[in-house]
């Protein structure tokens, strides 16, 4: 016996109206079939792709999820319209959603920024909206301050980010795939003073060009040529010593400078280089973590926290860090964390301990 055409259209009603709400061991989707607003979503290091489209598939929405879109999600969302949770999600996974003849497309991030627009805006926001549109990790030093200005349209993100990086005197380089914002090494002057310069002035320089910590044991009023300035820092370092008699040894990462006999390093405060992690433990991946100028020891502890490992923060560890990152690993995103308040970290017998370089 066929069932009636009410019967189909019952149970078919039925499976509308029950059939949006998805559950798999690391999902949870519900949404409201008469609403279409979320209810729940729920996702712990799912696949993005994955609840991108279950997400499109419970709500009966049409729409397509690039298969270029890599990576895992962790969010928890509740009670939201539903183009508001897609967005959030699409956000999670660094792509870009768009509507397109009714049809929700969630797009892998591309090189082309369409619109980009600051007026007299901070670079911080700034560098974080670009980094955002274009899919980027990303740290920046806490010393890149200043008002950027600009209107680009269907712009390459290398040179959009340039020029938002000229107009604060910053640069950029890229390290584990993460653009770490940095600011610009002053540049010697064009045209050197005409006269002679005293030696140990000029050594002080050479150290602030080269970032790194010092202790010049050789007094004031010995002269050299200006024109040294023309080699590159360490040669020029290497040059004034010879013309002085003096010379130099790294210790602890510090820079000592001297003419006679070493001077005593009992006291001379150690630094710190950042530390070889070869652990199993740092291999982990977080899939996302996103910091605007927070605390750094509570981002310590949150990072800390997901990876459930144990951990000790000296007090000397303090500041405020900035970065984007996603699908990196623990030990790259302790990493950029640190370089940006001149900390490192070490481990032992287990436990992770933060300290001062």
């Amino acid at each position: 016996m066929r069932p009636s055409a009410f019967v189909v259209a019952f149970f078919f009603l039925i499976g509308f109206a029950f059939g949006q709400d998805l559950f798999k061991p690391n999902l949870r989707i519900s949404v409201d079939p008469v609403t279409g607003r979320i209810k729940a979503l729920d996702a712990t290091r799912a696949d993005a792709q994955v609840v991108l489209h279950d997400l499109l598939l419970a709500a009966h929405r049409r729409g397509e999820v690039d298969d270029q879109i890599a990576g895992s999600v962790t969010a928890s969302i509740h009670d939201v319209d539903f183009e508001v949770g897609l967005t959030q999600v699409a956000e999670l996974a660094h792509a870009v959603l768009v509507r397109k003849d009714g049809a929700y497309l969630v797009e892998a991030p591309v090189d082309i920024l369409n619109t980009f627009k600051a007026d007299g805006e901070e670079a911080l926001s700034v560098i974080y909206r670009m980094m955002a549109m274009a899919g980027r990790s990303f740290s920046i030093d806490p010393s890149v301050t200043g008002l950027v200005t600009v209107d680009l349209n269907r712009f390459p993100f290398e040179a959009a980010l340039q020029n938002v990086l000229r107009q604060v005197d910053a640069t950029y380089r890229v390290e584990f795939g993460v653009y770490e914002i940095i600011p610009r090494e002053p540049r010697p002057p064009q045209n050197p003073p005409l006269g002679p310069i005293d030696a140990r002035s000029e050594l002080e320089r050479i150290v602030q060009v080269l970032h790194i910590q010092s202790q010049i044991e050789i007094g004031y009023g010995d002269q050299v040529d200006p024109g040294l300035r023309r080699l590159k820092p360490w040669a020029e370092l290497g040059e004034i010593l010879r013309l002085v008699g003096a010379t130099y040894r790294l210790s602890g990462g510090v820079c000592i400078v001297y003419r006679d006999t070493p001077p005593n390093l009992a006291g001379l405060h150690e630094i710190r280089p950042e530390y070889v992690d070869s652990s199993e433990s740092s291999k982990v991946v977080l899939p996302y973590i996103a910091l605007e100028q927070a605390d750094v020891r509570e981002a310590i502890r949150m990072v800390m926290k997901w990876a459930d490992l144990p951990y000790s923060i000296a007090p000397e560890v303090q500041g405020a860090v900035t970065l984007t990152l996603k699908r990196a690993s623990l030990k790259t995103v302790l990493q950029v964390l640190l370089r940006q308040v001149d900390s490192t970290y070490r481990i032992r017998g287990g436990i992770y301990e933060f300290i001062p370089r």
